[in-house]
């Protein structure tokens, strides 16, 4: 009750929940003067300007611009229109330590054939005083779902888009369209005497764009490249023209706009992009790709920059078809920069994978085989993430991290850094001594969380120990000799050369560990009470640091109990509510007992 308590006053804290929110009350797609507010109607009321008296049960004095939803599924059965900023939350009860952003999202689903959302702004007419300016439009946490149809739209399966679009822990998934299976992006102005100014952006971060399908642009097709996607994931897309992109740009900049000082109008960084049919995007002028990995998709990307004003740096392309780059136009090789690539990025700086295994297992997604010499773990969501990712690995044949063409491969000094962080956040604390792709390892003393379990007497603990070991994997056992040393007591090393360390009180029972993470338990007869100890193993992230105490500390507790047939604390119950009525009901049953 603590942890959910603090969780709620955080949530209220962080800005996550006022009163004078906008708060979806009913999942329908209802238009009806009563005291439910429905979507539809939420986004009409701020549409309106947020009148004071409310619209059919929405909003009132005081409104603010925040639509609030729940972890339920929103129903449409036709586009809504957005002409006004809002911001779209959804909002659920949170532990402070549990709880994963980007995990618990409401769903708007298109129960009809239709997009979603159409984003396009009122203009003002030409004799008003009001100036044009463009509107911004944000979701946060929420999930996107297209209609059953093989076309829900021509344009903008999910979301036509004219205005400043932002989309964050968010998933955009089943859009179809012929054009931008799950966004398309206008390319609009902003217009007045003096000035024309695009107004059109789409910024994707910490998002999943999965299973949406177009002929050109399954995830975005964009009349001009004004986009920012950063540590999100796309996978899983189709673009079912022969030359079709996940990620299209139209139109091209003219020689005026390369000329501009930092040119950054779109951009892709901290991505992993896999498991699409069709090219993965078509880099024009203004284009930037960094640390990214790009792999197993269909075909890799195209290069067409006349003006030579695009990049594609620190980043992991491989696998993708015959060739992972097709270069059409002459460019300056800096600009294709410290790659590791299969078939095409040559550049400056690459590194080629050459005979190289490439994923340590035999799926695209799954668990690691930790005997495979690839260098990629296959993808999957690890505990803590909401979004999952290719692991790279220290091989346990590597002498020095230099063996790696991964980690520690960043750019020399010639203006192509890495990102400050990775797909997951992590810092990237040396933006040239840093990694290639969209995951930076790292390295830590001790575990996150705790390990081990509660069993009976006659039981004992099977549990699997990768989780607990971060981006490292477990040294072989035929290695620790060289590595640590003897084992201190004389005994044959196993995986990871593990060490139990007892915390104040003699071992209760023994230990295994095997390569593959598998850890046993067993106690030494029916004692009743907790055996607390950490597991030391070293992990491949730490074999080649010398400055670091090659262990890692894993807090480990066993609790032992009787077998009890009335009373277990494995028996999950649903909290006070219930146990006050549990009690209540057995006081009223000792009182009826002692009437008689």
């Amino acid at each position: 009750m603590l942890r959910r308590g603090l969780g709620l006053v955080l949530l209220c804290a962080t800005g996550h929940v006022f009163s004078a929110d906008i708060v979806v009350t009913t999942t329908e797609d209802i238009t009806k003067n009563d005291d439910q507010c429905s979507l539809r109607e939420a986004i009409e009321y701020i549409n309106q300007g947020k009148p004071e008296a409310g619209l059919n049960g929405c909003g009132g004095k005081d409104a603010t611009d925040n639509i609030i939803l729940s972890t339920k599924e929103y129903l449409l059965n036709e586009q809504v229109r957005i002409s006004k900023p809002m911001v779209f939350r959804t909002q659920y009860e949170t532990t402070i330590v549990d709880d994963i952003p980007g995990t618990k999202n409401a769903v708007i689903t298109m129960k009809g054939t239709d997009r979603i959302f159409h984003i396009e702004r009122i203009r003002p007419k030409a004799d008003d005083e009001i100036r044009d300016a463009a509107i911004g439009v944000e979701f946060y946490e929420i999930t996107l779902q297209g209609c059953t149809a093989s076309v829900c739209k021509d344009k903008g399966g999910l979301i036509l888009n004219y205005e400043r679009l932002k989309l964050d822990k968010s998933h955009l998934i089943n859009g179809k369209a012929n054009f931008g299976g799950a966004i398309y992006n206008v390319e609009s102005f902003i217009e007045s005497e003096t000035s024309k100014i695009r107004s059109a952006r789409v910024n994707l971060v910490n998002s999943l764009l999965e299973n949406n399908q177009a002929q050109q642009g399954a995830v975005l097709y964009s009349e001009y490249p004004d986009f920012d996607i950063s540590a999100s994931v796309i996978k899983g897309n189709k673009t079912t023209d022969s030359e079709g992109f996940a990620i299209y740009s139209h139109k091209v900049l003219s020689e005026d706009e390369t000329k501009v000082t930092n040119l950054n109008y779109a951009k892709v960084t901290n991505s992993t992009i896999f498991n699409n049919k069709g090219y993965i995007i078509n880099v024009k002028d203004g284009i930037a790709l960094n640390n990214n990995t790009l792999v197993f998709n269909d075909f890799g990307l195209v290069f067409n920059a006349p003006f030579k004003k695009a990049s594609l740096t620190n980043n992991i392309i491989a696998k993708n078809g015959n060739r992972d780059c097709r270069v059409e136009t002459a460019i300056d090789q800096s600009n294709l920069n410290n790659n590791l690539y299969g078939f095409g990025c040559e550049g400056t700086a690459s590194e080629k994978l050459g005979e190289r295994t490439l994923l340590a297992g035999t799926d695209v997604e799954g668990e690691c085989d930790v005997n495979s010499s690839g260098i990629l773990c296959p993808f999957k969501v690890y505990s803590g993430y909401a979004l999952g990712y290719f692991r790279p690995r220290v091989l346990p044949s590597y002498r020095q991290l230099t063996d790696s063409p991964i980690i520690n491969r960043g750019p020399d000094s010639n203006g192509t850094s890495c990102e400050t962080v990775d797909q997951r956040g992590n810092a990237r604390k040396d933006r040239i001594l840093c990694d290639r792709g969209a995951i930076e390892l790292i390295q830590s003393s001790t575990s996150s969380g705790r390990f081990g379990k509660d069993i009976f007497y006659g039981e004992i603990v099977k549990l699997n120990i990768n989780d607990f070991l971060g981006d490292g994997e477990l040294i072989p056992a035929s290695q620790c000799d060289a590595l640590v040393g003897p084992h201190p007591k004389k005994e044959e090393w196993q995986a990871g050369c593990m060490i139990i360390q007892q915390n104040n009180s003699p071992s209760k029972g023994k230990a295994e560990l095997l390569q593959n993470g598998e850890f046993t338990y067993t106690p030494q007869g029916n004692w009743h009470g907790t055996d607390d100890f950490k597991v030391l193993v070293v992990v491949s992230t730490r074999q080649l640091n010398e400055s670091m105490n090659p262990y890692i500390e894993i807090p480990t507790v066993i609790k032992q109990d009787p077998r009890d047939t009335y009373t277990s604390d494995k028996v999950k119950t649903s909290g006070g509510g219930l146990g006050l009525i549990s009690v209540l009901g057995l006081m009223t049953l000792i009182a009826i007992r002692r009437k008689k």
